[in-house]
């Protein structure tokens, strides 16, 4: 076997993150540094127990891959900015899609947010307020309706994060086929849910289509 040092920590951790997603917290360390060409010994002494294995490998990245420019806040043109918001949905539904099913793992394992976030702010509510803040200078510069921006923003993300878990449950479900209600059918499109936020952000519609139902 090669040596545990030769081999890096991202590599251990993109290996057993594998290894948890697929079987669970139960997977077995011994399959883990099989995998990895050590023993499982070595292992235990990298990372000092199975349970900090699990954490490190599942617990979210400190921060979101945001769309460029998103930080600075909207640009000044409606077209560009309902982009903008569409890069940020699908960067959202690409990240949460993987950060659900870690999730999951961890909670089965008994993990806490404490283990999990270490005192930082949890990623979720971190998302929130830099959506809030986005939405807070479109307000500003006229390009937005005034609003709710953290109702709004906690809409947006909480609209992301249940999708997300949707698409997990549904893809763990047999009896949800290609022959069968597709996921469309029960979710919506993804392109109705960012028609719906652009006429929240933008002013249009009845109260009745900007209440949360839409959503």
């Amino acid at each position: 076997m090669s040596r545990p040092q030769r081999v890096s920590t991202d590599e251990i951790i993109k290996v057993a993150r594998a290894h948890f997603i697929r079987r669970g917290h139960s997977a077995s360390l011994k399959s883990i540094a099989e995998d990895l060409g050590f023993s499982h010994s070595a292992l235990i002494q990298r990372f000092g127990s199975k349970r900090a294995l699990l954490i490190s490998a599942l617990k979210p990245p400190q921060d979101f891959p945001w769309p460029t420019g998103f930080l600075a806040g909207p640009p000044p043109e409606r077209d560009l900015a309902i982009k903008q918001l569409r890069e940020l949905c699908e960067k959202l539904m690409k990240f949460l899609n993987a950060y659900v099913p870690q999730i999951k793992v961890l909670q089965s394992a008994g993990v806490t947010p404490q283990e999990v976030n270490q005192g930082r702010l949890p990623l979720p509510l971190m998302v929130c307020q830099r959506v809030k803040t986005w939405i807070e200078k479109g307000v500003k510069s006229g390009l937005f309706s005034s609003c709710d921006t953290a109702a709004l923003a906690s809409m947006i993300v909480g609209t992301m994060l249940v999708r997300a878990n949707l698409m997990t449950l549904c893809s763990s479900h047999d009896s949800i086929t290609n022959d069968s209600i597709s996921q469309i059918e029960l979710i919506g499109s993804m392109e109705g849910v960012i028609e719906n936020m652009t006429r929240m952000l933008f002013g249009g519609g009845s109260p009745e289509e900007k209440s949360m139902s839409e959503f």
